[in-house]
């Protein structure tokens, strides 16, 4: 993809790679875990402080404490350690986004829990280390996609515990379907389509047949889109609409 290709051309020069170490979203993309909303690709790059380096447009330069032990590579390319790259990253970010991150770190088996616990230790004066040590509380390696993330931590974040890649069952015990978000006290599912995947005929019939096999079993199924997640209040109150009517 873009930010593989990138990262390897401007990295083809052997004398810059013992200075220059990709990190942060350049490090999600080399690992293959791009998690980020779509934007324009900004290749990011670290330096030791004090180290001149040409600048290079479309290229982000950050100058920072780079010891040798920090720097690695990986399929041929000046990386960080993972641990460091995704812990600078989850600094920068605000809570719901640095979730995303960790979630998908995690799942992808990037990092550990404990690594990127240890590395903000390591860092823990720096700003943004508290917020991503809070991101890290919320995380969950069982989840497998972004927007299932973001509407798992707003739930979170209203006291109430969704479980993410749940496998729903009949009376009989017999498997159902595997959702992305359910509350299985209420027996309330939340699923995301995904464009890409559900643009698919074959796909879009299965789903409705999972789903009906689900609603005979006494499930409400919520479906959203891309754009539901573009207004997250009235997302969240679809969900507390039908955990409500299925309560009363």
């Amino acid at each position: 993809d873009h930010g593989v290709c990138a990262a390897r051309l401007s990295m083809a020069r052997p004398q810059q790679l013992q200075d220059r170490r990709w990190g942060r979203r350049c490090q999600l993309w080399l690992h293959g875990v791009d998690v980020l909303p779509p934007r324009s690709p900004v290749l990011e790059a670290v330096v030791p402080r004090g180290k001149v380096v040409p600048r290079r447009s479309g290229m982000r330069l950050r100058e920072t404490h780079l010891p040798l032990e920090d720097r690695t590579e990986y399929a041929g390319v000046g990386v960080l350690r993972p641990a460091r790259a995704v812990a600078d990253l989850l600094r920068m970010l605000a809570l719901v986004e640095a979730v995303v991150v960790a979630d998908a770190v995690l799942h992808a088996g990037l990092c550990t829990c404990d690594e990127l616990h240890l590395e903000l230790t390591r860092h823990a004066r720096l700003r943004g280390v508290r917020g991503a040590s809070r991101a890290l509380e919320l995380s969950d390696p069982a989840a497998e996609s972004p927007p299932g993330s973001r509407v798992r931590l707003i739930r979170v974040s209203d006291g109430l515990q969704p479980v993410p890649q749940y496998d729903v069952h009949d009376a009989a015990g017999s498997w159902l379907a595997r959702v992305d978000l359910a509350f299985p006290a209420w027996r309330v599912a939340v699923e995301y389509d995904g464009r890409a995947v559900h643009e698919r005929e074959d796909v879009v019939a299965r789903d409705w047949q999972r789903q009906d096999a689900m609603v005979r079993a006494g499930w409400v199924v919520l479906r959203f889109t891309a754009a539901d997640l573009r207004s997250v209040y009235a997302l969240v109150q679809t969900v507390l609409a039908a955990l409500q009517r299925v309560a009363a």
